[in-house]
């Protein structure tokens, strides 16, 4: 007969794992078998935040769902106090203990620079690139423009230590009214993104608004994982693990440390996968046996010849993938139990 020994579901999942019963008892011993789950990242992101409150009850899931996030708003309506506004609420998401600062706003080419270039603006960005975070530095993102030019816009471009974002269609080309140059770090999906609107609504939008969100919710996945890291080590992470994408040539460049680099594309296309894989790796839970409630957490997890009993609960918590490898036993009244 058939014996269940594991019973994941939820609305995005179901995973259940059989054996025949041969013998008395409960334990669970195959002769061969492999479980795989991956958890794929997903790609949806609303193009002024990151994040979902819970991605089984809402459409459209970020790639960071249970980041927490501190909403500062501005209507950046043009006015001489527009710069100092804009400073007081960086500030502000630093002193209260943001990691990560994603600026999907700027000078739209130049336009609105004399309104938004000022000292108070570009200290308020330093103090968060320095200070921030108890001084290992926020990750400070910025959009890079929608207006197709050689020049990203202000203030991305005014410190080499921002992460700045451009966008890239379907096709991991760049966007048509994606800004680029010198300033230019990684790109992302900025075409045609599914994205939360006023009135609870979802619209498809496109903009490098769209693309700057991805990657801060990556950075936010990287320091979820190792909150020590300093603010520049995210961005070398990010930058060194981009997709070399779209057909275009990249070759070492001056300045840019982290890899081949194009003046149109960055270091490439973000890819949230190879900049978490970095960080976390592959736990190995190997030849083991446990006789004691026993967690175990990773990105990825490998575990192969563990025999879990007297009564024990084996916990495995993934961030995406985990694979079992036969000899795994689970003896009768213990238990293992996979957290997605």
């Amino acid at each position: 007969m058939a014996k269940t020994i594991f019973d994941y579901q939820n609305r995005n999942v179901s995973v259940t794992l059989t054996r025949k019963v041969r013998n008395k008892g409960d334990e669970f011993a195959p002769a061969f078998w492999r479980i795989t789950y991956n958890r794929k990242l997903k790609h949806y992101t609303s193009g002024f935040t990151f994040m979902a409150d819970d991605w089984d009850d809402f459409v459209n899931t970020g790639i960071a769902p249970q980041t927490t996030m501190l909403s500062i708003s501005h209507s950046l309506a043009v006015s001489p106090t527009l710069s100092s506004y804009l400073a007081t609420g960086i500030s502000y998401a630093r002193t209260n203990g943001a990691a990560v600062i994603n600026n999907s706003w700027g000078d739209y080419g130049g336009a609105y620079y004399e309104y938004l270039h000022s000292t108070v603006l570009e200290d308020a960005i330093r103090t968060a690139l320095i200070s921030g975070r108890n001084g290992k530095g926020c990750v400070v993102v910025f959009a890079s423009g929608n207006v197709n030019r050689n020049g990203v816009d202000y203030p991305g471009s005014f410190d080499s230590r921002l992460l700045v974002v451009g966008a890239t269609t379907t096709s991991d080309r760049k966007a048509s009214f994606s800004s680029y140059g010198s300033s230019l770090d990684v790109v992302a999906p900025g075409v045609d993104i599914l994205s939360t609107v006023p009135n609870n609504g979802i619209e498809y939008m496109s903009g490098t608004s769209m693309a700057a969100p991805h990657v801060s919710a990556v950075a936010a996945l990287i320091l979820s994982i190792n909150s020590d890291l300093a603010g520049s080590e995210v961005v070398r992470i990010i930058e060194s693990t981009a997709q070399k994408v779209g057909g275009y040539s990249y070759v070492t460049t001056s300045g840019r440390p982290n890899g081949t680099w194009h003046n149109e594309m960055g270091y490439g296309l973000l890819d949230a996968f190879n900049a978490v894989s970095t960080v976390s790796g592959v736990v190995n839970f190997v030849n083991k046996t446990v006789t004691s409630n026993t967690n175990v957490a990773g990105w990825s997890i490998y575990a192969q010849n563990v025999t879990v009993s007297q009564s024990a609960i084996l916990n495995f918590t993934i961030g995406n993938l985990i694979t079992i490898d036969y000899p795994f036993t689970v003896n009768a009244g213990s238990q293992l139990i996979i957290n997605l």
